[in-house]
């Protein structure tokens, strides 16, 4: 699963990574910078993972769709994955309101949802608490 992600914690530079296994309760990762060895906690994936509100790419063989499908449940179909965004994102704006990427997250989920105005509303908030400008003019 290729994920974007933060370069590092603090930093709006966008960084893609190879997630290929767990172990031990740690994330196997290939790092174009930092080579095929990485290993990040649960905590340390999400919290380089939140400011792209979990996007990811899978990519597999033709003939492994059924193990794919096994383990993403109703994830493998878009529309699920936009509602548990959805829901996600709703829960992290209870627990932290002033956060702006959880607010971007929500909007992107409803927008593909089919939910313009309520989309709008969400992105006009994460812009509001201050998403850099480069989020909303590269960002989709």
């Amino acid at each position: 699963m290729v994920v974007q992600q933060r370069l590092q914690s603090g930093s709006n530079v966008a960084h893609f990574r190879t997630v290929y296994g767990d172990q031990g309760g740690r994330f196997l990762i290939s790092d174009p910078l930092r080579g095929p060895g990485l290993q990040l906690s649960e905590a340390e994936l999400m919290d380089l993972w939140h400011f792209y509100n979990g996007e990811s790419l899978g990519a597999y063989p033709p003939a492994r769709e059924g193990d794919v499908r096994a383990v993403l449940g109703d994830d493998f179909r878009a529309a699920a994955k936009w509602r548990r965004l959805r829901s996600l994102e709703e829960q992290n704006i209870r627990a932290q309101p002033n956060d702006p990427y959880s607010w971007w997250g929500l909007g992107k989920a409803n927008l593909r949802l089919g939910n313009v105005q309520a989309a709008a509303t969400h992105f006009d908030r994460a812009v509001a608490l201050g998403v850099p400008m480069q989020d909303y003019l590269y960002r989709q």
